[in-house]
Formats: structure tokens, C-alpha cells, sequence
């Protein structure tokens, strides 16, 4: 039985079909903003895949790699950087220490949840991050007529193939902001359908 947002079924074809779909276009957006990262950062990847990332991450202090799936985990294995640590396990089961982390990057991830499970993602992304720490996020966004046609298939699929906990595509970029982040300096990517965002950890009263 599939459980909800498991993606084991269909890691030997993941990549195959997101290559044929979008071309590079979502690696491109993953990536978009590692160089700016530091050495001595501490980094969560929150459901990273296959691990294709991992090599722009070489270089920061320490990578915490949370993934659902054992199978993506497996394939992340084969050339990941020593400076990562593997956790398969439900990030919301998984216990991390409050404030203990520099960036936390959501390679199209946020998209998989229902919103009273994405309100609980934020609150705990929010919780572990340092103060004024950075969010990464990668994802999809409605645009044309098209791209809301092709983002219901997505769903569709998914539901079928990995239960995915979400029926629709939220509104990440404004829920992401109503909570206690904000946009960052760094000129967001824009890619049609696909965005890429840079957000910082604010105190709001």
C-alpha cells in the first residue's frame, strides 16, 4: 500500500519524466541560489530527491538531508559530499533542534502538503532556522491557463502514484510571507510556471 507522500514507487522514473517535461528547468531552479551560501553554514534540504543538489553543497560546514523516501535516499547516496548526513524520515515526525540552522532549502517540496499540513511545515522550517536565517524555496506557481491545466495533471498523477497530502497548488509565495518571513535581497527567478525565492527570518511582534 502507497503510503501518503511516497515517492519509492516511482524513483527509478522521476527524474526521467521532470528532464522530459521541463527540461533542466527544475535542477535550474533548485540550484539558483547555493553560491550565495557559507562555508560555515548549516543546511537542511527538505525532500532533495535524488540528491542532484548535494554537489553545489560541498562546500558549506554541514548538510542535514531529510527524505521520505528511502529509494531517493539510496540514489542520493551514490555521490553525495562527506559533509551529509541522511535522514529518511516524515520532516514533521522528525525532531530538530530550534534554532539550529543558517538555510533551509525546499527544492519543490512545500507543493506536496494540504494547507493545515503546510501551516505546520512553515511554523517548524521557522523554528529551527538562526535568526535572520534563510529559506530557499523552489516551486510552481499558476501563471497561464495552461500552466494551471498542466499543474492539475501533476496533482493528479501524484495523488494516484505517491498519495500526495495536497489536492491543489497553494498559494506558497504569500503563505510564505504572511508568516515570519520576508523576501531577501537576491532578484527572484521568475520562470514561468516555475519560481525560485530567497526568503529571511524575521521577529514580528
Amino acid at each position: 500500500m502507497v503510503r501518503e507522500n511516497d515517492f519509492d514507487g516511482i524513483t527509478r522514473f522521476y527524474d526521467f519524466m521532470a528532464k522530459l517535461i521541463f527540461w533542466d528547468r527544475l535542477h535550474r531552479a533548485s540550484i539558483k541560489w547555493l553560491d550565495t551560501l557559507n562555508t560555515s553554514d548549516t543546511i537542511v534540504v527538505l525532500g532533495g530527491g535524488s540528491g542532484k543538489i548535494l554537489k553545489y553543497l560541498a562546500h558549506v560546514k554541514s548538510v542535514i538531508y531529510i527524505e521520505k523516501s528511502t529509494k531517493m535516499i539510496k540514489l542520493a547516496k551514490v555521490s553525495a559530499p562527506e559533509n551529509v548526513q541522511f535522514i529518511c524520515a516524515d520532516f514533521l515526525k522528525y525532531a530538530l533542534k530550534s534554532e539550529s540552522t543558517n538555510v533551509v532549502i525546499c527544492p519543490f517540496f512545500l507543493d506536496l502538503f494540504a494547507p493545515i499540513q503546510l501551516e505546520e511545515v512553515l511554523k517548524k522550517i521557522a523554528r529551527i532556522l538562526k535568526k535572520k536565517g534563510s529559506l530557499f524555496v523552489s516551486d510552481f506557481q499558476y501563471t497561464t491557463w495552461w500552466s494551471k491545466q498542466l499543474i492539475k495533471l501533476m496533482y493528479a498523477f501524484f495523488r494516484i502514484t505517491t498519495r500526495i497530502s495536497a489536492r491543489e497548488l497553494a498559494p506558497l509565495d504569500k503563505l510564505i510571507l504572511a508568516r515570519t518571513f520576508e523576501n531577501k535581497t537576491y532578484l527572484p527567478l521568475k520562470d514561468g510556471m516555475i519560481f525560485s525565492k530567497a526568503y529571511t527570518k524575521v521577529n514580528r511582534d
